[in-house]
């Protein structure tokens, strides 16, 4: 029964350590910079809405042409910010700037996110 018991706190454990947490518009933000770091293209596609992604075309480029990442390094490097928040009425959009001294050309400048079914999404940068 305790060996039972064990297994079932390490399985859960395992699943929440991996599991992505979309609730804020920060958090997703800080699993987008991860995924740009590790170049997985997969867990960077999750951290789109479904309507952004062919919009915005980014995830389309690194699928086809990997080297594409290193554009998204050099626009992602260092210590990334969130300021200037702007809601809509609902609270389902947000727009933000972003602060990353040791970006080229002073990084990514400001993005736009969206609520959708309860998790924050990319929407446009």
């Amino acid at each position: 029964m305790r060996i039972i018991q064990v297994a079932t706190l390490l399985l859960v454990f395992a699943v929440s350590a991996n599991a992505q947490d979309f609730s804020t518009p920060k958090k997703t933000f800080k699993y987008l910079l991860k995924c740009i770091e590790k170049e997985d293209i997969e867990n960077y596609k999750k951290c789109w809405s479904e309507r952004a992604l062919e919009r915005e075309g980014m995830y389309s480029k690194l699928k086809n042409n990997p080297k594409k990442w290193s554009e998204l390094h050099d626009i992602f490097t260092g210590p990334q910010k969130m300021t200037n928040l702007q809601w809509n009425d609902e609270k389902t959009r947000l727009k933000a700037s972003v602060k990353a001294p040791k970006a080229k050309h002073g990084g990514i400048g400001a993005i736009g996110m969206v609520k959708e079914e309860g998790e924050w999404k990319m929407r446009n940068w």
